[in-house]
Order: structure tokens, then C-alpha cells, then sequence
């Protein structure tokens, strides 16, 4: 899948889109820690603050709090429009 945003480092991960879907990787090996489907394309890096990272999307149109460690979602906001990274 295309990457369609630059990748965030914290802790010893990394945190990335690709289409839609969200990862974060082992930085060391590359492993697959969790994974995250926004079910539209992700159109922003990811952000992190408060054991969160912050995603939007812009076809769906959507912002998305995951938890750091486990990719849950935590909440969403439909924007009711675009969103600009």
C-alpha cells in the first residue's frame, strides 16, 4: 500500500499510514506491534500526545485517537468536512 504520511518515532516505534490503515512498528526490527483500518485514506502524520496518536482521514473525513500501545480506538470526530495536515 502507498504511504501517505511521514513517519513518527516514539519510544522505540514507529507510526505510519499507509492508505488506510494506521501501524506501528517495531523501530528496531520492522515487527508489527498493531494495526489500526480508518476504512478511508489517511491524509496526515500521526501525532502523539497523552498515550494517543492522533490520525485524520480525508474521503470519510474523520480524526482518530488511538491508544499508543494497542491501536484501540479511543474516540473519532467526524469533521463534517476536509481536513488539512
Amino acid at each position: 500500500a502507498p504511504v501517505s504520511s511521514s513517519p513518527t518515532i516514539y519510544n522505540d516505534k514507529l507510526y505510519i499510514g499507509c492508505s488506510n490503515m494506521m501501524y506501528a512498528l517495531d523501530a528496531t526490527t520492522g515487527n508489527i506491534k498493531w494495526k489500526y483500518d480508518t476504512k478511508g485514506s489517511i491524509e496526515s502524520s500521526p501525532a502523539i500526545h497523552a498515550n494517543k496518536v492522533y490520525i485524520q482521514t480525508g474521503a470519510n473525513k474523520y480524526i482518530f485517537a488511538l491508544n499508543l500501545e494497542t491501536g484501540k480506538e479511543e474516540w473519532s470526530l467526524k469533521t463534517g468536512g476536509g481536513t488539512f495536515s
